[in-house]
């Protein structure tokens, strides 16, 4: 998970995971994604994007890990299978800026695109790809994203 909107929502699906094989939500770092490739662990990279559709501070955070990303770990992440889970970052109250916000969700959400790209350059595999805005997200949205 990167961001606490995306924590949020990483810990929901943990929740309802089908089968329960899933372990816990935990922040997204090089070494926690190298780890998950070597393990061969079923990954959804939760990534929080701001209201102005950039990426939240701890998504730059890793951006900036991936690009400076060892030639060692480089090749760990051939072996990432992940699926991306664009979360965003909505805070509005009434229902004309939520109806506004809804509509620009998938906009907002592109600034994860580069995270995945910069991890497919490596050869690691988007296996999917999702846009979630947890105000309209309940368990059973999420459940079917699991």
């Amino acid at each position: 998970c990167v961001g606490q909107e995306a924590r949020e929502a990483g810990e929901a699906i943990a929740g309802v995971w089908p089968g329960g094989g899933c372990e816990a939500a935990e922040d997204a770092s090089l070494a926690a994604l190298a780890s998950a490739a070597q393990e061969h662990a079923q990954v959804v990279l939760a990534i929080e994007c701001s209201h102005d559709g950039g990426l939240s501070d701890a998504a730059r955070g890793l951006a900036s890990q991936l690009g400076a990303a060892p030639i060692a770990i480089r090749t760990q992440l051939r072996q990432l299978r992940f699926a991306l889970m664009a979360v965003a970052d909505t805070h509005f109250g009434n229902a004309g800026e939520r109806a506004s916000a809804n509509a620009a969700r998938d906009e907002l959400t592109q600034a994860a695109t580069p995270l995945a790209q910069a991890l497919q350059k490596f050869g690691a595999g988007c296996v999917a790809s999702v846009s979630v805005d947890l105000q309209d997200a309940s368990s059973d949205a999420l459940a079917k994203t699991a």
